[in-house]
């Protein structure tokens, strides 16, 4: 019995309890930074997938491309040196 009264009278006190209140609040406001912190980038990450998701599920519709004229394009003849050019 008195054994265990010295343990639980020898028990350390947590550190946050023996920082001084200044630094005791600074400590706390830098944790819920943290978590607050931690809490916005995975809403925005859930938020990124709904969009995604929401985005993924419309039909689209073909593109009408027209006609392109590419394909039958005459190839060019290559330039012409003059003749006062050749060796």
């Amino acid at each position: 019995m008195r054994m265990t009264m010295l343990i639980a009278e020898a028990a350390p006190e947590p550190l946050i309890n023996r920082l001084d209140p200044s630094l005791r609040m600074l400590v706390l406001l830098a944790l819920t930074g943290i978590v607050l912190l931690g809490v916005i980038v995975i809403g925005l990450a859930a938020w990124g997938g709904w969009l995604m998701r929401r985005e993924s599920r419309k039909r689209v519709k073909p593109i009408d491309r027209g006609q392109s004229d590419w394909d039958r394009k005459q190839p060019l003849d290559p330039p012409v040196p003059p003749l006062d050019a050749l060796p």
